[in-house]
């Protein structure tokens, strides 16, 4: 299992979802999206945990997939 520190990209837990992000330069939001997209995917085939960092509430998780796009499954206390 990877367990995976991804920086800026998903830095609480209601990151997890694609269009929720910490970028405010519009060009280049399509590129953090195409980003954040494929890591989340590869987190999800792959069993990442993904660590927050900046959340006060949640550590980590696991992420699934379901009706409203990918959501947090198992979470993970340090």
């Amino acid at each position: 299992m990877v367990k995976f520190f991804d920086g800026s990209l998903v830095l609480i837990l209601f990151h997890i979802q694609l269009f929720w992000g910490m970028n405010y330069d519009i060009d280049s939001l399509k590129k953090v999206i195409d980003e954040k997209f494929t890591l989340l995917e590869r987190a999800l085939n792959e069993s990442w945990i993904l660590f927050f960092g900046h959340d006060p509430f949640h550590e980590a998780a696991t992420v699934r997939r379901d009706e409203k796009g990918l959501v947090p499954d198992r979470f993970i206390a340090l």
